[in-house]
Formats: C-alpha cells, structure tokens, sequence
C-alpha cells in the first residue's frame, strides 16, 4: 500500500500595501516648570501707582518687593524705600512674569524716551522759527526807522537848499544893483554884498545837494529791500 503525499505548506501571503508610517503624537509639550521667588519676594506684574501723604509715585513692573504683611485683598510691600498696600493681581511670585512685566516696561519707558526727544525737537524747532521771526520783524522795524530817519533827512535838506538858492539869488540881486548904482548911476550903493558869504552859500549848497542824493539812495535801496 503506498504511502499518502504529505500536503504542501501554505506559502506566506506577502502585503502589497504601503507600510504605515508611525503615528506622531499629538500631545502638547508639557509646559515649563514655573519658576518661583524666595519666600517673601514678590515682582510688580505692571505699573503700581500709589498714592500717599506725600505725594503720588509709581513702581515699575518687574520691580522686586518685600512682603511686609498680607491683607485682605492683597499686601503691604517695600520696594526698599518705601511701603504701601498692593492688590493681589498686581503682583507675582512667578520670575518668568517678573521678567516679562520688566520688558514690557523698558519697551514702554524707551517709547515714552523717544516721544520726549521727539516733543523737544519739536519744541527747540518752533522757538528757533519764533527766534527767526522776531529777527525778521526787528530788521523789518530796523529798516522802517532808518527809511524814516533818510526820509526826514531828505526833507530837511530839500528845505536848506531851497532856502540856500533863495539866499544865493536874492545875494545876486543885490550884487547886480549894487554894480548898477555905481556903474550906471554914479552912486554909492548903501547895500553892500559880502562876496565871502555868497560864495560860502553856493558851498553849502553844493555839498547839501551831494547829501541829498545820498540820501534818496539809501531810501531807496531801503524801498527795494522791504
């Protein structure tokens, strides 16, 4: 009798899907362990005002107290010179929120830096512009009074050499009858002409038209100017 045929094994069944990447985890990372003060040490959270018999002052964030004593809504704290009462809120013990509130007050007091500079530019360019309006308008008064000063001048001496033409022409007058009298007439002329002062007359009157054309040139380039 022949033996029965052993019964082939079963081959391996090989998977043609794509091989699963592992899944990541979606958990968040665990936050980092807070960093806390000394016992009694606390730090501003913001800016502090306080108000006390002696006047109102302000306590920077970040600033780092001393706890006097607790209270019911918060605590009595030093800041090293002095002491005053503190909300809980406005508080922490935690270093990362001191850090925090001490940047964001450096940020603050570097903006309120640059808009001060920037308000005394401002304030130093306007007086400059003042200064150089009222040396405009001090050389604008300068320049009316000299023009006035020429004008009177001018007027002055227009009536001097008006009053020098007169004397100059009545003087030949009487040189011109005296000359007649005694030429003509044969007689002696009982109005002599001082011939000195006739001529010390045509003098002035030169040198006050001389004068006078300075002056209208000086009023006029003043004229010009305004």
């Amino acid at each position: 009798m022949k033996a029965p045929e052993p019964t082939p094994a079963p081959k391996p069944v090989v998977s043609t899907a794509p091989d699963k990447t592992p899944e990541k985890s979606t958990a968040e990372p665990a936050a980092p362990a807070k960093v806390l003060a000394p016992e009694g040490t606390l730090f501003a959270v913001e800016r502090i005002s306080v108000t006390t018999d002696d006047g109102v002052f302000s306590v920077p964030g970040g600033t780092k107290l001393k706890i006097v004593k607790k209270t019911s809504d918060g605590y009595v704290v030093s800041d090293g010179r002095k002491e005053f009462p503190v909300e809980a809120r406005q508080v922490t013990n935690e270093v990362q929120a001191a850090t925090a509130a001490a940047q964001t007050h450096q940020a603050e007091h570097a903006a309120n830096t640059a808009s001060n500079q920037a308000q005394v530019a401002a304030q130093m360019e306007i007086a400059r512009a003042r200064q150089a309006e009222l040396a405009a308008n001090a050389a604008a008064s300068e320049k009316d009074r000299q023009l006035r000063v020429y004008q009177a001048k001018s007027m002055a001496l227009t009536a001097e050499m008006a009053d020098l033409t007169s004397k100059i022409e009545q003087a030949n007058v009487e040189a011109r009858r005296s000359w007649e009298a005694t030429h003509l007439y044969g007689r002696v002329s009982t109005r002599s002409v001082d011939p000195t002062l006739n001529s010390g007359y045509q003098r002035r009157l030169a040198v006050a038209q001389e004068e006078k054309r300075q002056v209208d040139a000086a009023i006029f380039q003043l004229q010009v100017a305004h």
